[in-house]
């Protein structure tokens, strides 16, 4: 069996023109947009907060730790790590760009972006996946 990629895009093509397609596109939007307005109330309520340096040491250890790290890949899943991808958020917003010299020395190859914030690296690399590796100066 082999996949009429034409036909395919044909389809889609008439759905995405469809009033059914529109509203379906339409609320795909409308769903991303507000996932972004909680996710920046999210950022600034923590940002008010400001125990930035306590925080980001306990979600560090929490991450690091053989029980957190074991439960999971017992389950045989990858350890879930959503509070990194948070702070990396944070800092992309509240902290600045790395420069040259910083993504030489705490980049690598994998490197999509880099931010610095309050002594922190934060780093989101790209392979088989994407992650977030915080690193300390």
């Amino acid at each position: 069996m082999s996949l009429d990629l034409d036909k395919i895009e044909s389809e889609m093509s008439k759905f995405l023109k469809s009033e059914e397609g529109k509203k379906v596109m339409d609320n795909f939007l409308n769903k991303i947009e507000i996932e972004y307005e909680i996710r920046n109330k999210q950022l600034e309520r923590f940002n008010r907060i400001g125990n930035f340096n306590e925080f980001v040491e306990k979600v560090i250890v929490k991450y690091n730790s053989n029980k957190y790290r074991n439960f999971w890949y017992k389950k045989g899943i990858e350890p879930p790590e959503k509070l990194y991808w948070f702070l990396f958020d944070y800092a992309e917003k509240y902290g600045r760009t790395c420069t040259e010299d910083e993504y030489s020395k705490y980049g690598n190859v994998f490197t999509g972006e880099m931010f610095y914030y309050e002594g922190y690296y934060f780093n989101k690399m790209h392979g088989q996946g994407s992650v977030v590796k915080i690193i300390k100066e």
